[in-house]
């Protein structure tokens, strides 16, 4: 199976972290679901390429508990996640 689709994140604060990812419409309610617990901070469309674009954000305690759910999304097929730095 390979990943539902591909998605960045960033740093805001001490522990605080933004991921970005451009999804088809009909993948969003996936998203919406592996984000749960997040705060949908923003949303957008991607006309050129038909994509819908949501940002996430979330506090962690750590940044390994962090680390720890990107591999977590990467193994789950649902999200390969890159670093903005």
């Amino acid at each position: 199976m390979s990943v539902l689709t591909e998605g960045s994140y960033w740093k805001t604060g001490e522990g605080e972290y933004n991921v970005q990812v451009s999804c088809e419409q009909h993948q969003s309610e996936m998203l919406y679901e592996a984000f749960h617990d997040w705060s949908n901070v923003a949303e957008g469309v991607d006309s050129r390429k038909e994509k819908k674009i949501l940002i996430f954000r979330k506090a962690f305690r750590t940044q390994e508990e962090f680390t720890k759910l990107v591999a977590k999304l990467k193994h789950n097929n649902i999200i390969n996640l890159k670093e903005i730095t």
